[in-house]
């Protein structure tokens, strides 16, 4: 970076450069080459604002131009442009105009009594105070009470009518399935019974979660049936009423006359634990550890592959069937399905 103070030389060369008409970044060059420095052209300009010196002067061989601006509102003529193709337009022969006659058909506006059986029933007038009520008298369509101009105008009069007194449909004020849902959601649909039904059996169609749900996710697929659904969703309230534990015993509450002290363990959570102990005799060790994989942990086929180290197709698939087998025993367990399935009386002939 060069100082900002300069030579005395180099202040009385930018002079004479200056005055000899060479640009800025000219008078760098030559001042670089003359003196042996490394003088930028902003540093040069910089220099001669601080020296007070003024532009470079213009050559006087260049020729001065002078602008020449047109008075306002002077029109130039335009110049004929030339087409670079040449064609003739086309001819065009003239043609007589139509005469088209009025289709529309006008009411013959009879009384009520002159209206004979096959005539148009359509009323004009009588809106007014002391108006005539007449009507069309045309020829009416079959099947209907007006003609074909009468009853185009009854719809078109009574359309907005019509809007008007649509019939309610609750259905869709009490829609209980959700309409804004997230981007990464993963819902099915499924029917579960009306809490505001006023009659026992009643069934709404909601959005049920399944995205970490693989047990959900394989029922809505229909890849198993509502027994192994069940006796799945049986052993995961039996994990929950285990996985809560003893209460404590709160020293604080005040004793009540007659009143016992709360039971560590409550009698529902001793009965989950004897059913998962059975749950766990009949499934084995490995069938144990994969529903508790998928029905505890959430996870999929793939995941408990990939954490035993099975990552083929044959294992998933095979992960798959012992999955269902446990869902078998667990929906004979919980009394969902039954041991020996009645047979089938054959069809008689």
């Amino acid at each position: 970076m060069e100082a900002t103070n300069w030579a005395p030389e180099h202040s009385d060369a930018l002079r004479e450069f200056l005055a000899g008409g060479m640009t800025f970044s000219e008078i760098a060059k030559a001042i670089n080459s003359k003196f042996k420095t490394t003088y930028s052209r902003n540093a040069t300009l910089s220099r001669a604002k601080r020296m007070g010196l003024g532009r470079p002067v213009q050559s006087e061989s260049l020729p001065q131009v002078k602008p020449r601006l047109s008075r306002l509102g002077e029109l130039r003529p335009a110049e004929p442009r030339t087409s670079k193709f040449h064609w003739s337009p086309p001819a065009f022969e003239e043609a007589e105009p139509l005469n088209l006659r009025c289709v529309e058909i006008e009411p013959r506006h009879l009384s009520l009594i002159e209206l004979e059986r096959r005539d148009c029933r359509y009323p004009y007038g009588g809106d007014a105070e002391g108006e005539a009520l007449t009507f069309c008298g045309h020829p009416r369509r079959p099947g209907s009470s007006y003609c074909t101009r009468s009853n185009f105008e009854r719809r078109t009069r009574d359309m907005p009518r019509a809007k008007r007194k649509k019939p309610h449909n609750p259905s869709r004020v009490h829609d209980r399935r959700s309409s804004d849902l997230p981007r990464n959601a993963e819902v099915a649909t499924v029917e579960v019974d009306n809490p505001l039904a006023l009659e026992p059996g009643e069934k709404i169609v909601a959005l049920r979660s399944i995205r970490n749900d693989p047990l959900g996710r394989l029922h809505s697929h229909r890849q198993i049936d509502e027994a192994q659904y069940q006796g799945g969703r049986a052993f995961q309230d039996d994990w929950e009423k285990a996985e809560r534990g003893p209460r404590a015993v709160d020293p604080t509450r005040e004793y009540v006359d007659g009143g016992q002290a709360r039971e560590p363990i409550t009698e529902g959570q001793r009965k989950a634990v004897l059913r998962l102990n059975r749950a766990e005799r009949e499934l084995g060790a490995d069938g144990s550890a994969l529903v508790h994989d998928v029905l505890v942990h959430g996870m999929t086929m793939e995941q408990v592959g990939q954490r035993r180290g099975l990552l083929t197709k044959r294992w998933h698939d095979y992960f798959a069937r012992r999955f269902k087998e446990c869902l078998d025993r667990l929906a004979l367990i919980y009394g969902f399905a039954t041991a020996n399935p009645v047979p089938l009386k054959p069809l008689r002939r």
